[in-house]
């Protein structure tokens, strides 16, 4: 690393036109040539608009807005600089020195400090700066944001995507042009390696501003920073094993560009809140992932499917097969004959639950119900069984609400085939219900007269058996977990 001596020191010269001429001298360290060219194609295109740059005041951010305000002086630059406010007074004089500096350059400034205390996560982080970048970009009515990513950064991102079991498209972040909603984010820096900025920032006798937090391992990708990097350094001495690995990732982007071409003939998918992968029958693996992992992501639900679901959830989709898993207390996503279906939950723990069912769905504690009409001919089969899962047909309109609550005590119906009544613990007891899971099982009654039309695991009620002769009836479908 560069001595102290190149920070910024108290006295430091803020002379007109002296940040000016300190990034021509950078520009001439590091060309237009060697940035991205993606990101120099749309920085060069003509009635650019007002663009973000990203800066902490860090020697990558710093370099950024420095070599944007040398090689693209016909575009419209502001700064955006967000105040984490983790090391008190340094992260105050950061946000002023690097105030004094933009207003060296005649750029807009626009600053956030985070007022939440405690001790944020560092996606906590990532996201409330995100947040306050997109904000500020609608604000002026910009839509591209210029980061300061370089390929060190590349480098950290691919060890913890890869321990993490990341998916293709994570494993080719961070790309040089990306575009994540309304908004796109440029990362000119991309191919340069940190200590080629540092050198050339030291050369043309530039200042930065250093986090002190960044000598810490109490972030993991410090940890990766400090520990593993050099490790490969020390174990790939003669080898630019950077370069490798920028090799690696550019095949691993192709190939992940490859499969998006491909996926756009299924991007019906991903706007359906249920959709069915029946038409990737024949496909690639590789592409049933990709838009499962895609439709996931659309949903907002990657984040809350751990790697052992997706894989059991991919298994069955492809195959045909049945799975379900829970997003929490609130959702359950189900596959079923090569659908995907998001199923709303509610809890059946505790002293008492009571929901009136009204809709085709729904996930309770341990299953889920279904419900639908269907037509009927001979009155016959009221109840079947096939592992676990149970159906009954009930001639009720297909629209009538059903009361779904808890097993209470003293619970009495009249199972079907049956003169007289029965206790429901007593019929809990003679098909072996563990009394664990007799708390669980919803009872469907009627919500007017009460009367228990049928309780998973026991017999349909005697009330409500089809009449011979009906056309029609009401399926009721319980699938355990």
């Amino acid at each position: 690393m560069p001595s102290d001596e190149i920070f910024p020191r108290e006295d430091e010269n803020f002379s007109a036109g002296l940040w000016a001429q300190r990034a021509a001298d950078l520009g001439r360290h590091i060309p237009r040539t060697l940035l991205d060219e993606q990101v120099v194609a749309r920085l060069s295109e003509k009635g650019n608009r007002a663009l973000g740059i990203a800066c902490s005041g860090g020697i990558d951010s710093l370099c950024l807005l420095l070599l944007s305000v040398a090689h693209f002086p016909e575009c419209s630059f502001f700064i955006l600089h967000y105040n984490h406010a983790r090391r008190g007074e340094e992260s105050d004089g950061d946000e002023v020195w690097l105030r004094r500096v933009v207003a060296n350059l005649g750029l807009p400034f626009f600053s956030e400090k985070r007022s939440e205390l405690g001790h944020p996560s560092e996606a906590d982080l990532r996201r409330d700066r995100y947040a306050f970048f997109e904000r500020i970009l609608s604000q002026e009515r910009a839509q591209q944001l210029l980061l300061g990513h370089q390929l060190d950064d590349v480098c950290e991102a691919w060890m913890m995507n890869t321990v993490r079991g990341a998916s293709l498209g994570a494993l080719v972040s961070p790309l040089s042009v990306q575009r994540i909603g309304p908004f796109w984010r440029l990362r000119p820096l991309i191919h340069l390696e940190r200590r080629r900025l540092a050198e050339a920032m030291c050369s043309a006798g530039i200042p930065w501003r250093e986090d002190s937090s960044n000598r810490s391992d109490a972030f993991l990708r410090n940890r990766v920073r400090h520990h593993l990097l050099a490790v490969m350094g020390e174990v790939f001495p003669r080898r630019p094993w950077k370069a490798g690995w920028q090799h690696t990732w550019k095949q691993i982007r192709e190939a992940d560009a490859f499969l998006r071409f491909h996926a756009e003939r299924f991007s019906n998918l991903l706007q359906d809140p249920s959709p069915d992968f029946s038409p990737l029958r024949g496909q690639p693996r590789a592409l049933w992932r990709f838009l499962l992992n895609a439709w996931l992501g659309q949903q907002g639900l990657r984040a809350q499917v751990c790697a052992g679901n997706f894989e059991n959830m991919l298994q069955a989709l492809s195959e045909g097969g049945q799975f379900s898993c829970s997003l929490g207390t609130k959702k359950v996503l189900r596959v079923k004959a090569q659908h995907l279906e998001l199923v709303e939950k509610f809890s059946a723990e505790g002293e008492g639950f009571s929901l009136l069912w009204n809709s085709s769905r729904v996930a309770v504690a341990g299953g889920f119900l279904e419900r639908r009409p269907c037509s009927w001919k001979d009155g016959r089969g009221e109840l079947s069984m096939e592992k676990n899962i149970l159906r009954v047909r009930l001639d009720l309109p297909g629209q009538q609400p059903l009361l779904l609550r808890n097993w209470q005590a003293g619970d009495v119906y009249r199972p079907f085939g049956l003169l007289g009544t029965k206790k429901l613990k007593k019929m809990f007891q003679e098909r072996r219900v563990p009394p664990e899971k007799r708390r669980q099982l919803p009872v469907i009654v009627l919500p007017e007269s009460g009367k228990i039309v049928w309780v998973p695991f026991l017999p349909l009620g005697e009330d409500f058996r089809v009449p011979e002769g009906s056309k029609s009836a009401l399926e009721l479908t319980f699938h355990e977990f």
